[in-house]
């Protein structure tokens, strides 16, 4: 997981600092922390839509994210949602994610995993967002749409039963948002959608057109001279580097790039407005 989060950071996913081992031999890896609770604790009952898109539109842009960058999440549910103060949705517990193509067809919580899974194919972008639509429905209708006494039961509904839609249900919502659920959650693959920006447009939510997820391009030079300083042997004591440039040119993108190719986990940043003095240039203009 800890590699998994180094290389894909976004603003909707839950970022990781640092990991090692203890004297005791235990593991541990260092996370940000989010001052909130998860979806599942926040609403135990029907959540009005507007929270509802809310929570959507972060776990999809996270979601996208991490599908544009070759992975998929593999357990998606409402307690791997986080919500903390100021609106914060992240998206946790990558420890299951796999990257794009994987014949592995293990893993995921039952109820939330699609059903081609449990059928034993593979799992796709789409058992993603399968995952995503169920997480939808039972926060709109405080129901799991496949309700059994015994995970038994609620896999067969998977994969044999019939989902009432929240209108049916008596739950008043917007057509739009209940033709996105109800798509999210056919159990047939091909019928759902392709993608997290598909989602978020049949939603009517966030920029129309916008690119959810996306891969840095470009600087190629500066990320090679940045990858090789770091890894050097001139880097045998604490030591702190900057990178100074222009308001909006890609800072922290570009720092974020190289220590996330090269998993360095021992590494932090912080941005800054103004240095108190002229620095040294680590790549020549």
């Amino acid at each position: 997981e800890f590699h998994l989060l180094r290389s894909v950071r976004h603003e909707n996913l839950i970022r990781v600092f640092d990991s090692g081992e203890l004297s005791s031999g235990h593991s541990y890896y260092s996370m940000e922390l989010v001052d909130g609770t998860d979806l599942r604790e926040a609403f135990r009952g029907p959540m009005p839509e507007e929270p509802c898109r809310h929570v959507l539109l972060g776990a999809l842009r996270g979601l996208g994210h991490l599908h544009c960058h070759g992975f998929l999440h593999r357990d998606l549910k409402p307690a791997n949602i986080l919500l903390g103060r100021g609106s914060v949705v992240k998206l946790a517990d990558m420890g299951m994610g796999l990257e794009i193509p994987n014949n592995s067809s293990k893993g995921g919580t039952p109820g939330y995993t699609s059903p081609e899974i449990w059928l034993g194919q593979p799992p796709t972008v789409k058992s993603d967002l399968y995952s995503i639509g169920v997480i939808a429905y039972e926060a709109i209708t405080g129901v799991h749409p496949f309700g059994g006494r015994t995970v038994r039961e609620v896999v067969a509904g998977q994969i044999e039963g019939w989902v009432p839609s929240p209108r049916t249900r008596g739950f008043s919502i917007s057509h739009g948002l209940e033709r996105a659920i109800m798509r999210a959650l056919e159990r047939d693959p091909e019928l759902r959608f392709g993608s997290a920006d598909e989602f978020l447009d049949e939603l009517g939510v966030g920029t129309p057109g916008e690119i959810v997820g996306g891969r840095f391009v470009g600087r190629e030079p500066e990320l090679a001279r940045l990858s090789e300083f770091i890894l050097s042997d001139q880097v045998k004591a604490p030591t702190l580097l900057y990178v100074a440039g222009p308001v909006g040119i890609g800072k922290t993108a570009l720092i974020e790039e190289a220590l996330g190719r090269i998993g360095s986990g021992s590494i932090l940043f912080e941005p800054i407005t103004e240095p108190e003095h002229d620095l040294p240039k680590l790549v020549p203009e």
